[in-house]
């Protein structure tokens, strides 16, 4: 599924593919999560999806819980190059993201996991106020990240506690990220 499809789907444009049952085609189970996820933040802050794509995403993510059950028991490393796997629209203007990783975490309430992606933001991006829901490691790659009073440069790392707030989050000249996350902050404003 490439960035417009995604892009769609988050904004309520059943633009993706369908087989003949009327099924929302996916990729990995863990792109199925991580799009369920972003489009629950993204409506938040955009016009709710329409009930029936939600419902056939939902569909889709229940349908793989199975295959994400046996990636989850692999004991095998798992290696994406860097050509490898998709760039990800998150429903925010100029912010793309990539999964690498998704894990049950511990720490939380059951049935929620931990998410390590790939976060790139282009010139000028911004994230809205939002308070983090558990807490989330950042390693910024390359660029710039400025989270509230703090300016973050390439090998720069912010760990931001559970319930913290970010009223300003953006980069000037754009920016990579690596995040370890529960992907559910609470946004706050736009």
């Amino acid at each position: 599924m490439g960035e417009v499809e995604a892009n769609d789907m988050i904004n309520g444009n059943q633009s993706g593919s369908d087989d003949s049952a009327g099924n929302l085609m996916m990729g990995s189970p863990e792109e199925t999560e991580f799009l369920v996820l972003m489009a629950e933040e993204a409506a938040k802050v955009l016009p709710a999806p329409r009930r029936a794509l939600k419902a056939r995403v939902l569909k889709a993510v229940l349908d793989s819980e199975h295959e994400s059950e046996k990636a989850d028991s692999v004991s095998e490393p798992s290696v994406i190059r860097a050509n490898e796997g998709e760039w990800l629209d998150s429903g925010f203007p100029g912010i793309t993201m990539k999964l690498l990783h998704q894990i049950e975490d511990p720490n939380v309430e059951q049935g929620h996991k931990r998410y390590s992606v790939l976060a790139r933001l282009v010139k000028g991006a911004r994230y809205p106020h939002h308070r983090h829901v558990g807490y989330e490691e950042c390693l910024v790659l390359e660029g710039d990240l400025h989270v509230n009073a703090l300016t973050l440069h390439g090998g720069d790392f912010i760990l931001t506690p559970d319930g913290s707030e970010h009223v300003e989050t953006y980069t000037e000249d754009g920016c990579l990220l690596l995040l370890s996350t529960l992907l559910e902050d609470e946004i706050l404003g736009a």
